[in-house]
């Protein structure tokens, strides 16, 4: 199925992996509190990005107790050494 063809619950539903990226989360209204039900009701592992830490901190780790794992990801840096 391509992207925007069907609702978000049709495509993680689907019996292949999923990997569910969201970029910018912390934009989201009540980001949090939705990305908690995709979590518990659907068998998708979920990555969110944005560019404040400390906002996504926020709006997500209050709902998301015991089900989230965050890690600092640094720029990528293509200079020769």
């Amino acid at each position: 199925m391509s992207p925007g063809k069907g609702s978000l619950s049709t495509l993680l539903n689907h019996k292949d992996k999923k990997y569910l990226f969201i970029d910018e989360f912390q934009y989201a209204t009540d980001g949090g509190r939705l990305l908690k039900f995709i979590y518990d009701n659907f068998p998708a592992k979920i990555f969110i990005t944005g560019s404040s830490s400390t906002e996504l901190s926020v709006q997500s780790i209050q709902y998301l107790v015991g089900r989230i794992f965050v890690f600092t990801l640094y720029p990528f840096s293509f200079l020769n050494r």
